[in-house]
């Protein structure tokens, strides 16, 4: 037998790691190894190899000792060969590819871990910026902003809310200047003497000294101005119209003594409407306007008040038939109801003025009354303004 033969193919077999090859006879014995020591001990044979009723070329493989046994029997020479590999260089590859797997998915793990902990604070910490900001408006301080440059949903959130807390911050801006000037105007138009009492008294001193003269038209001037100041005294900003228009009709009276008569009062007003509250004194300013501009060069004249209802509303209109304006002096008159340029010099000249009043009726029901001015030269002047019907309480 060509021993050399067999010493290459084991040497060749060898290539593969703890890979062993080898011949045994039938009983078991090994005679042919590529190391000779191990020539005539026993080799690992699966059992089957030697089951009797087998026949022919057998092949047959098992699992011992951390081993795959294969064997091939050869029934021409009674021998057999054989082959063990470890099985460790069967599963090698699978524990590296398994070693590689869970590696790549501790790593894919960590990787969302940490992408997850910092898209998280990335949309919690603005969410808690903002909720911390809402809390401290909450709890007074108001005007509050949160400055984060963000270009998602959750910046135009932020943006949103920085806009609605400058609004909320202006509007009670807004409305403290609102109330200071309310405040302002109010005092303006409900001017009282230091002592009133004392001063209505010693009208009432006069008054019947007049009366044991048998001064009657002393007597009566003094009853109209009583008359006249007497709401003057009174506390609050409202009144009926019934009670404006009887001031109305008293102040006419003291303008008749003065101008001889010559000033007419016409009424067009629902008696529906009487009972309306009313600003105090609102009428007043707009009456001595038309006597005292528009009648001013005609020795007297006609002052027209109508009101009318119109829905929730009441629609008020003061006319004289006076010498009117110009179309340039009615410009002026327009400009300065908006801007209150001339409402200084006006104040001087016509109570406080119509600026003031168009003021007042704005503060008390909104920008969107006011007073409207129509005029033409020698056809008069109108002046017209809508407020809303307050019932009493």
């Amino acid at each position: 037998m060509n021993m050399k033969y067999f010493n290459d193919i084991y040497n060749h077999a060898n290539d593969i790691e703890n890979n062993e090859l080898y011949l045994v006879d039938e009983t078991g014995r090994v005679v042919s190894h590529g190391n000779e020591e191990k020539i005539g001990q026993a080799g690992a044979v699966p059992e089957q190899v030697y089951h009797p009723a087998l026949t022919g070329d057998k092949f047959a493989s098992e699992e011992r000792n951390g081993k795959q046994i294969m064997s091939y029997r050869i029934n021409s020479l009674d021998w057999i060969l054989v082959n063990e590999i470890p099985v460790s260089l069967f599963i090698r590859d699978i524990l590296t590819l398994r070693l590689i797997v869970v590696t790549m998915f501790i790593f894919s793990l960590a990787s969302a871990a940490i992408l997850s902990r910092y898209w998280i604070r990335r949309i919690t910490q603005p969410l808690n910026s903002l909720t911390t900001v809402v809390r401290r408006m909450g709890q007074g301080n108001l005007g509050l902003t949160l400055e984060l440059d963000l270009k998602n949903e959750l910046g135009i959130l932020i943006a949103q809310f920085n806009k609605m807390s400058r609004n909320i911050q202006e509007l009670i801006e807004q409305k403290e200047s609102i109330q200071e000037e309310k405040r302002t105007i109010e005092i303006g138009a409900l001017q009282s003497q230091i002592n009133p009492h004392f001063f209505y008294n010693t009208l009432n001193t006069i008054k019947w000294m007049a009366i044991m003269v048998k001064a009657d038209n002393i007597v009566e001037s003094i009853t109209t101005l009583g008359d006249y100041l007497q709401p003057m005294f009174k506390q609050g900003m409202l009144c009926t119209i019934r009670e404006e228009i009887d001031y109305i009709e008293n102040y006419i009276k003291i303008m008749n003594y003065r101008m001889a008569g010559g000033v007419k009062l016409q009424k067009h007003i629902s008696p529906q409407v009487m009972d309306y509250q009313f600003l105090r004194f609102l009428l007043q300013p707009l009456v001595e306007n038309a006597i005292t501009h528009g009648l001013k060069n005609r020795n007297g004249g006609t002052v027209t008040i109508t009101a009318t209802e119109y829905k929730n509303e009441i629609v008020w209109t003061i006319s004289d038939n006076g010498e009117g304006m110009s179309e340039t002096k009615l410009q002026e008159e327009r400009e300065s109801l908006i801007h209150g340029s001339s409402s200084e010099h006006s104040a001087e000249k016509k109570g406080i003025g119509l600026y003031n009043t168009n003021r007042r009726i704005q503060l008390h029901f909104g920008d969107r009354y006011g007073i409207v001015i129509h005029s033409e030269q020698q056809a008069g002047t109108e002046l017209k303004f809508t407020i809303p019907k307050v019932q009493q309480t």
